[in-house]
């Protein structure tokens, strides 16, 4: 008798999982490179009974996100250390836990030269070394992510290196670290995505479809509220009906 609150209970859970995956996208309307990200379901058939008396009984089960990939919008800043990426692809960040990945180009150039995120973790060159600028000095930056600057005393272009972009077979295989980077065991690929300097990718998020799709989940979720209630009810009633008549 209890069948009909596990079945409303799964899908319950599930919209718990599924309204936090939502909060969590509209939060991140503002974090430059953001990709959102959703939970996937699939129905769960259960066999019960034997013989003519076999059912199937449907369950949710929750089976992890997906990440939307597609490209967010170019915002230019004009600022020369801001950077995104169009295309697939991502940039490799050093930190001290090892190498992460992300979309967000919003670089400041640090003490020692080097071109670094808010958090201070360096931006990789090809090679694996951090991008490091001489002070003071204009640089510019390649759609294929060389970087170089114009020596005044030479009158010569100076390249100091190139920009790491990767991407990965499997992108649904990453590993959200916060914000707009990525963990994962793949191995890194080489990306044919263009760096635009002096600007910077927006969140890919669209904030009217995430809040219509937390007010379906809302009324989705007291419909199913009320629906357990309704059984604890019937439940309720059948146990005082036998109690009465032992």
């Amino acid at each position: 008798m209890e069948t009909p609150i596990y079945v409303a209970l799964s899908k319950q859970s599930g919209q718990l999982e599924e309204m936090a995956q939502v909060a969590n996208n509209l939060s991140n309307v503002s974090t430059t490179g953001f990709r959102g990200s959703h939970r996937l379901f699939q129905e769960y058939l259960e066999d019960t009974g034997k013989g003519q008396n076999r059912n199937r009984i449907s369950f949710v089960q929750d089976m992890g996100d997906y990440h939307n990939l597609s490209q967010g919008r170019l915002m230019n800043t004009s600022r020369s250390t801001d950077l995104a990426l169009q295309g697939e692809g991502y940039f490799v960040i050093d930190a001290p836990s090892g190498k992460y990945y992300s979309r967000n180009g919003s670089f400041t150039i640090d003490p020692t030269g080097r071109l670094v995120n808010g958090d201070g973790n360096a931006l990789l060159q090809a090679d694996g070394r951090p991008i490091t600028v001489p002070p003071n000095q204009a640089f510019t930056v390649g759609e294929d992510g060389s970087v170089s600057y114009f020596n005044q005393s030479t009158s010569e272009t100076v390249k100091i290196g190139r920009i790491a972009i990767v991407k990965f077979a499997d992108g649904q295989d990453l590993r959200q670290s916060g914000g707009s980077n990525f963990l994962t065991d793949q191995t890194p690929l080489p990306s044919q995505a263009t760096v635009k300097q002096g600007m910077l990718e927006q969140s890919n998020v669209e904030p009217v479809l995430e809040i219509t799709n937390m007010i379906s989940l809302q009324r989705s979720f007291e419909m199913v509220n009320q629906l357990v209630q309704s059984e604890h009810d019937r439940l309720k009633q059948a146990i005082n009906k036998i109690s009465r008549s032992a």
